[in-house]
């Protein structure tokens, strides 16, 4: 029988059958429907759907539509107002849902010729739905029942019964964890309301995370008021993490996130001046350390809330760091030390403030890594404060890696750590191309006169300097480490083609790579006659080797062996021109000052000097002629003033005959002088009068970025020269302005009208 010829059925009669049917699947679904029955239900809906009925003759699924979701907010209504009056109403609810959710998916399937028929007519993807019209009959139930159900009076219930459970369980007892997350799952499931959203966060998630915040807020203002701040922590602590595990066992994850927030509001936020006062006061305490970790651990919660405990850290470290530097200082001066302040209590003080400080934030702050920049950057002003740090570190490096400075320090004294501990204070220091230029002459002193305890010592102080100084200096380093391998080389071959010249016997020949080493051309020694031999043959023989290379003899660099024969033999370690004098006295045992400057050719101030190194030493005497009476003396380290020097008319020095030693090897050099001084210079200055010319090296740096770069606005140039000097020194920001406008004005570079006056642009 075809669709045109079919009787109309009573749509009344067979509704009524219909929605017995579904009445009873919404509220008792354990019935069930057989088989027979799910059939004819199926056929009438079907029947309903396609046969024409009525007076117009069509279809009646939008009559069908709406009695259906009628019905069901009729049972939904009913469900609500036994919620309302029942006793055990976490329990109720969640079996209503229950039933009503098995039912109302047997509806759905029963109604399946509605859903793909009228409702998909209704709810094509590309249209306008219609208001009231659900993409299937399931999702209608499902509306229905968090309009009807979940309405405000029994939301409101439902959140008052949920909560009492949980604050049960913050008091010990056992929480029904599995009925609460199964209400939490229907309300996820309910999806959204159109005005207020998901029934989850507005019937639950926001108002319970609000009472939460409450809760510990009280409990917070309560601990408080006893001013125990360890057992607020330790309450804190534990209330957070209790409250976030239970909570994870009923709550969704994405409330989580809020849940713990609200924690950490009514614990730190609501209390946070009083947290970062009791913080800022652990950290001057040494014995709190635990109670310091706990509260950091506490306030590292909340975003901002350690900013102050980072400040007063800083302020912590400068003002005892700077006033230990200060100690120094004054006790270098009370002592009046002609050296200041000893380089080893300089570093070892700083050292035992940066240990102490990094073990504090490494065991009470976890190594936070704002913490840790907070102590460096204050390191770097307490080792700043001492305006002589770079040449500090220089002498205490020379007398670690240095023979003679080696046996004078604390036996035991580990030499990497030391060198390690110098490098480390070097990364503070801003000023480090001072550090260079004293080092790179300590370091000759010490290659020339073969000082240095160990080549392996020294490569590694130059490969851990690789970290902290500039790239060229290193590099010169090495060169003049290579040049003293190389040397050696050359030496031994020259001495194996002279073996039998005794002219070279004992001949020691260091070659310096012009340039590389700290040297000046210095006012010449006169080769004693001794040597001459020795030094043309070596000459000779490095013309042989290499063509067109000249060669500059600096024998105020060198040192030599001289024997002496008194009481008994002493072998004598001086430096060259100090042979110059002593080989004078070789055919007099007494000689006058102007006889002495005849003889070596020296000028009255350094023959003064070598006379007063070798009179110090007692081996020789000073024979003076003061006002018609003789007075012989020894010198006396200086205490003589210039004045009375210059009443003796005339002064006459003489070997000492009675010259006695317990050595018998006794070394006489003091030091070797690197490069020319002005005479005027005094010998040692404060570092504050010591900086180099930094122009061009800041010019330098800033043609090779900018050749590079081509175009380069101010801010970027600035950073990039900070950058690129950041192993020599930190220049200021007004130096690295005035040396773009310098290299402007000799057009290196020119700035970029057409774009930005703060452009610059690279002149080829």
């Amino acid at each position: 029988m075809s669709l045109l010829n079919a009787r109309p059925l009573d749509f009344d009669a067979t509704w009524k059958l219909l929605q017995s049917e579904v009445k009873m699947l919404v509220t008792d679904p354990t019935v069930g429907i057989s088989n027979q029955k799910f059939v004819q239900c199926h056929t009438y809906i079907y029947k309903i759907c396609t046969i024409p009925q009525g007076r117009e003759g069509k279809p009646l699924a939008d009559r069908l539509y709406y009695e259906l979701k009628a019905c069901l907010e009729t049972v939904c209504k009913r469900i609500a107002g036994d919620l309302l009056v029942s006793s055990s109403l976490l329990q109720l609810y969640l079996a209503k849902w229950n039933n009503f959710s098995v039912g109302l998916r047997c509806v759905d399937a029963i109604f399946d010729y509605l859903n793909r028929f009228w409702i998909r007519a209704h709810c094509q993807e590309g249209l306008i739905p219609e208001e009231g019209v659900y993409p299937s009959v399931l999702e209608m139930g499902t509306a229905v029942w968090r309009d009807n159900v979940q309405v405000i009076p029994v939301a409101q219930q439902m959140l008052e019964a949920m909560w009492i459970h949980i604050c049960e369980g913050r008091k010990g007892a056992l929480l029904e964890f599995s009925l609460i997350r199964e209400i939490l799952g229907v309300y996820r499931d309910l999806g959204s309301r159109p005005d207020s959203g998901r029934v989850y966060d507005s019937d639950f998630a926001g108002p319970f995370v609000q009472l939460t915040f409450q809760f510990y807020s009280q409990e917070a203002m309560e601990l408080m008021a006893a001013q125990d701040f360890d057992a607020y922590a330790l309450r804190a602590h534990e209330s957070i993490a209790s409250e976030l595990a239970a909570a994870s066992r009923f709550l969704l994850p994405e409330t989580l996130p809020e849940l713990c927030m609200a924690c950490e509001r009514a614990f730190i936020e609501e209390q946070k001046p009083w947290l970062q006062s009791i913080f800022e006061a652990l950290l001057l305490q040494e014995d709190m350390r635990e109670q310091l970790w706990r509260l950091y651990a506490l306030l590292r919660r909340v975003d901002g809330a350690l900013d102050g405990g980072r400040m007063s850290l800083f302020e912590l470290i400068s003002r005892e760091g700077t006033a230990a530097m200060v100690a120094l200082e004054e006790e270098a001066a009370a002592g009046e030390s002609p050296q200041g302040i000893s380089p080893s209590m300089f570093l070892s003080t700083f050292i035992e403030r940066l240990e102490y400080y990094y073990t504090l934030v490494h065991e009470s702050l976890e190594d936070d890594a704002e913490f840790l920049s907070a102590v460096a950057k204050a390191l770097v002003v307490v080792v700043n404060s001492i305006k002589s740090c770079a040449l500090l570190l220089a002498q205490h490096a020379h007398s670690v890696l240095d023979k003679h400075g080696a046996r004078e320090r604390e036996i035991g004294c580990d030499t990497v750590c030391a060198l390690t501990d110098v490098v480390t204070c070097l990364k503070y220091v801003l000023d480090k191309d001072i550090f260079q230029e004293s080092y790179v002459k300590l370091f000759a002193q010490r290659l020339v006169l073969d000082s240095s305890i160990s080549q392996e010592a020294e490569e590694f102080m130059n490969d851990s300097l690789r970290s902290v100084c500039s790239p060229d200096f290193i590099s010169r380093l090495q060169r003049m480490l290579a040049d003293k391998v190389r040397s050696k080389e050359l030496e031994d071959d020259f001495l194996d083609e002279y073996d039998e010249d005794r002219s070279v016997y004992g001949m020691h020949v260091l070659l310096l790579t012009a340039g590389t080493w700290p040297v000046s051309i210095p006012t010449p020694i006169p080769i004693p006659d001794c040597l001459r031999q020795g030094i043309e043959a070596f000459e000779a023989f490095y013309s042989s080797k290499h063509k067109g290379r000249r060669l500059s003899w600096m024998l105020q660099l060198g040192k030599a062996e001289v024997r002496g024969f008194f009481s008994r033999t002493y072998e004598f370690s001086v430096s060259m021109a100090q042979l110059c004098v002593l080989l004078a006295f070789n055919s007099a045992s007494s000689l006058s000052f102007r006889e002495l400057q005849t003889l070596t050719g020296f000028e009255e101030e350094e023959l003064d000097q070598l006379l007063r190194s070798l009179a110090r030493a007692r081996l020789l005497l000073r024979v003076r002629t003061c006002d018609g009476g003789a007075q012989e003396e020894a010198e006396r380290s200086g205490e003589e003033s210039e004045e009375s020097e210059r009443r003796c008319e005339e002064t006459t020095m003489r070997v000492n005959d009675r010259y006695s030693n317990k050595k018998t090897r006794v070394r006489i050099i003091a030091h070797v002088v690197m490069s020319k001084r002005n005479k005027e210079e005094p010998s040692s200055l404060p570092a504050e009068e010591l900086p180099p010319d930094r122009n061009p090296q800041i010019q330098a740096v800033i043609v090779r970025i900018m050749k590079h770069r081509k175009v380069l606005p101010h801010s970027d140039l600035t950073k990039e020269v900070l950058e690129h000097l950041a192993g020599r020194f930190v220049p200021s920001l007004p130096d690295i302005k005035k040396n773009i406008d310098i290299l402007i004005d000799k057009e290196y570079m020119e700035r970029s009208l057409e774009k930005n006056e703060h452009v610059y642009m690279y002149v080829a």
